[in-house]
């Protein structure tokens, strides 16, 4: 029914955002055949911290497995992470398309992967994000929108640029970014658009699924880690240094 496999290489803890190298103790992976994948207490038997109603709803939702004639064939995969920082586990769930090659990843435990910055970045921002990263799969475009709101308040909040329009704002810290991260931002809010402005856009149809959605979701992530992150741990060092040359002046 369920065939474990072993892979070795790193995770990021959502708890605790620790990379965990993967080795027999922190990952297991589980492939579940298309005979078997509807049969939730299965799934629940080998992974207790599972609700059979959460699993159901996601084989609903995802799992369309009429294309298959082979009832062998593995359909769904678990990825199973056992953090041994913070001793917190995560599940994600692997599911095969209509189309028998591309998947959807859905988190399971935690149900979103959103990282705490609330150290580094202003709640709002921190919210934002978090939502985002929480609707993924629920509503892809909202997802986005949220993410372009989320670029827009770091703007404004890292650069103290506030203009009429996200494009205004982008265009006044062109001369802080390089040509690809420009570029970035900018299908970030032509894709948040959609969503932000519907009765501009009234005509255009843009179809946004969650990998899309995810990979906006990624580019926060990236400027969080560019910007504040950065700035964080180049402060941090600085008044390290200054507070120990102060200390090696008081011991002479």
């Amino acid at each position: 029914m369920i065939k474990k496999v072993v892979k070795m290489s790193k995770f990021i803890c959502p708890y605790c955002n620790n990379a965990v190298a993967l080795t027999e103790e922190t990952f297991t992976e589980y492939k579940i055949t298309h005979k078997n994948a509807y049969i939730a207490k299965q799934v629940t038997l080998t992974f207790p911290n599972i609700n059979e109603k959460q699993y159901l709803t996601i084989y609903n939702n995802y799992v369309k497995p009429s294309y298959l004639d082979n009832l062998a064939t593995p359909i769904i995969t678990i990825l199973a992470y056992k953090c041994p920082n913070c001793d917190k586990e995560t599940y994600k769930l692997i599911a095969k398309n209509n189309d028998g090659n591309s998947s959807n990843t859905i988190p399971i435990i935690p149900n979103s992967l959103a990282r705490d910055y609330s150290n580094v970045v202003p709640s709002h921002i921190q919210e934002d994000y978090s939502e985002a990263y929480a609707i993924l799969h629920l509503s892809p475009k909202a997802s986005a929108t949220l993410s372009r709101r989320c670029i827009q308040s770091m703007i404004r909040d890292y650069w103290k640029v506030t203009k009429k329009t996200l494009y205004q704002e982008i265009e006044a810290i062109k001369p802080n970014l390089n040509t690809l991260q420009t570029e970035a931002i900018d299908v970030l809010r032509e894709i948040g658009n959609i969503g932000a402005h519907p009765n501009k856009d009234i005509n255009t149809i843009i179809d946004i699924n969650p990998e899309d959605a995810e990979k906006l979701i990624k580019l926060i992530e990236y400027f969080i880690k560019e910007w504040y992150i950065a700035k964080y741990e180049q402060t941090k060092l600085l008044k390290d240094v200054k507070s120990l040359g102060e200390s090696k002046k008081s011991n002479q």
